[in-house]
């Protein structure tokens, strides 16, 4: 929370602590009149706004309901049985072998390491969401486009996309956002797209809130049902 919601709860930061940067991205939607014809048109408007924040333990005062207690184990273990039913739900093929973690456009593959060879389970769940991310933008899923080789415009931003899709999928599971061997080498292009475009971030979210949904429709505990143009897309 702000610090001016920690005081509004009669709560206070405690002196020396230091808030961490928070970006808010959602969107709306808007309905306009031809003020000739009268027909109505709906849009969708995204927008972006950013807080300094303070964790609850960074904060003295608050309600109680604010400092959880730990999750017991028993509870982790039911939500790893969770993900993984979803995560296997998805009919994107997923294999298994080597030491490094990628999506192939050419054969529409993930390939992962071992789930062994991450420290924990949750970590490896991370990591393959963040490759179906990718996938997800396959030519015959939402077609994006992948870029030609590493560096340029289009697969860094690609990254981004993916990224943003990991981090979204984490949050919504209660997983960690676990970071991509790749992160550190895309840092210096992620950086280029968005000083030369300050609406990249925007269309890289939007992209991202696409590959969610197409994902999450594959979760057997939503129950949801897949329109007949997504089941030929998946």
């Amino acid at each position: 929370m702000t610090f001016r919601q920690a005081l509004e709860l009669g709560a206070q930061v405690r002196k020396g602590e230091s808030g961490s940067f928070s970006v808010f991205y959602s969107s709306a939607r808007k309905t306009d009149t031809d003020r000739e014809t009268g027909e109505t048109t709906e849009k969708t408007i995204r927008f972006m706004k950013w807080n300094h924040v303070f964790n609850a333990s960074q904060i003295e005062g608050l309600p109680a309901h604010y400092y959880p207690e730990p999750p017991d184990p028993k509870t982790i273990g039911e939500l790893s049985a969770g993900v993984q039913a979803f995560l296997d739900a998805i009919p994107i093929r997923v294999v298994h072998g080597g030491d490094s973690a990628h999506y192939a456009p050419s054969t529409d593959t993930v390939t992962l390491p071992s789930p062994n060879a991450f420290h924990s389970i949750e970590a490896y769940f991370s990591i393959r969401c963040h490759e179906l991310g990718h996938a997800t933008g396959s030519a015959k899923r939402l077609n994006r486009q992948f870029g030609k080789r590493f560096g340029d415009d289009a697969y860094a931003f690609e990254e981004i996309v993916a990224s943003l899709c990991q981090a979204t999928l984490c949050a919504e599971y209660g997983l960690p956002n676990e970071l991509h061997d790749s992160h550190a080498s895309y840092i210096h292009h992620w950086m280029k797209i968005l000083r030369g475009d300050k609406t990249a971030i925007l269309h890289a979210a939007a992209k991202a809130e696409q590959a969610v949904k197409w994902l999450r429709q594959f979760d057997p505990a939503l129950g949801s049902t897949l329109p007949d143009d997504l089941k030929e897309a998946a």
